[in-house]
């Protein structure tokens, strides 16, 4: 079983690019999400895990659909699509206070899935949260703070294990968002983009005679202390011991510089988005860090000539580290 708690990147938001279409351009493109993506020909973390013959392997989210969108604290019920969704229980724009909202769906949905054995099925969570949560950072909220992040992960991870036996948990680490601003900012095509849509991200758009360039600052160690609070979490989960529950920190793209990047990572729609191509190589990085040991794990983008070829090849001693 795969499972994913997450925001606009997990919905896959704005993949597919500008369209004359606009339900296409600002819709969310599940099946082919970087971890839980399950359409044919899309190279996600899930359809690696597929490739290698996992039987049965259930919770994979497909096709497209209108953004399921979260404002702040509150997600609008009514939105949920479980037919295509699944177990992919992200939002688009939700911040980490809202996994609490997005786990009780879940949760609640395994518990009446008859198909799922809870206990004695093993299942893969993929939570990756904060990039909204930093984009507010600098206004003062408090559910914005490293602290409350930290507490929010514990709160959710707790529940998890209380109730899921048998689950892996890969809880990623952010990446700085002031990367990707300053990326668009050196395309042609995206410059500017983003003054005319300040509301994505309040604390990195702003330009830098308006001070842009503190905020961004900030928002640089906000992500350093999210990673931290990661890091914190899943040691102490894992110091447990416990045989049936584990929480991995993924460093993936916490390390990721704008230098590394290539125009095309970003969706066209926004200029701020992973655009398809981005979500395979998402994809094939949380495949590569998954089953490589700490010392081998990876935090940068590699070149973008080897992207086609990034993805690690399992064998029958291949196995998901904890350590």
């Amino acid at each position: 079983v795969v499972m994913a708690l997450g925001d606009s990147v997990t919905a896959a938001f704005g993949m597919a690019g500008k369209s004359l279409n606009p339900f296409s351009e600002f819709g969310e493109y599940r099946g082919r999400s970087w971890f839980i993506g399950g359409d044919s020909k899309a190279t996600t973390t899930t359809s690696i895990l597929r490739h290698y013959s996992v039987d049965g392997l259930m919770g994979y989210s497909k096709g497209h659909h209108l953004p399921e969108i979260c404002f702040g604290p509150i997600c609008p019920p009514l939105q949920r699509r479980h037919e295509t969704d699944q177990l992919n229980a992200a939002q688009s724009g939700a911040l980490a206070m809202n996994l609490f909202n997005q786990w009780n769906y879940l949760r609640d949905m395994m518990l009446d899935d008859k198909t799922i054995d809870i206990r004695g099925s093993w299942k893969l969570m993929n939570i990756f949260i904060g990039s909204n949560d930093m984009c507010f950072s600098c206004t003062g909220l408090f559910y914005t703070s490293p602290e409350e992040y930290e507490r929010t992960l514990r709160a959710v991870l707790e529940d998890v294990r209380r109730t899921m036996p048998k689950t892996f948990v890969s809880l990623v680490e952010v990446f700085r968002v002031s990367a990707l601003h300053r990326l668009a900012e050196s395309i042609p095509s995206c410059r500017g983009v983003h003054r005319l849509l300040p509301v994505q991200c309040s604390c990195g758009f702003l330009p830098s005679v308006l001070g842009g360039d503190k905020l961004r600052k900030k928002m640089d160690q906000v992500a350093d202390k999210y990673n931290e609070a990661i890091t914190r979490v899943a040691a102490d989960f894992q110091a447990r011991g416990d045989p049936d529950f584990a929480v991995v920190s993924i460093p993936a793209f916490s390390h990721v510089k704008e230098k590394e990047l290539e125009a095309d990572f970003l969706s066209t729609t926004d200029c701020f988005h992973p655009s398809a191509e981005a979500h395979q190589v998402m994809g094939a990085l949380l495949w590569n860090n998954l089953i490589s040991p700490r010392e081998n794990k990876t935090s940068d983008m590699p070149p973008r000539s080897e992207w086609d070829h990034l993805i690690k090849c399992a064998n029958k001693d291949t196995r998901l580290y904890v350590d």
